[in-house]
């Protein structure tokens, strides 16, 4: 993983097993937040809550794909 703190980014990859649903949850402090979330060149499916944000996907194939998560203030 990668905070950029000049794009308020978090990049990162992941290790997934095809046609498995992935979640991945992040904490998102105080006065942040989620702007969007990219996996594979896609918007993913976002879930947000009090202090977390979880982005959901399924990928097709088994093996690593790589994520970006905006945020705002």
């Amino acid at each position: 993983m990668k905070w950029d703190a000049k794009t308020q980014t978090l990049s990162g990859k992941s290790a997934v097993v095809g046609e498995d649903p992935y979640p991945l949850t992040i904490h998102v402090p105080s006065g942040s937040h989620l702007k969007s979330a990219i996996r594979g060149g896609e918007k993913a499916e976002t879930t947000t809550r009090p202090e977390t944000a979880t982005v959901r996907f399924v990928p097709t194939e088994t093996g690593t794909t790589a994520w970006i998560v905006a945020f705002k203030r």
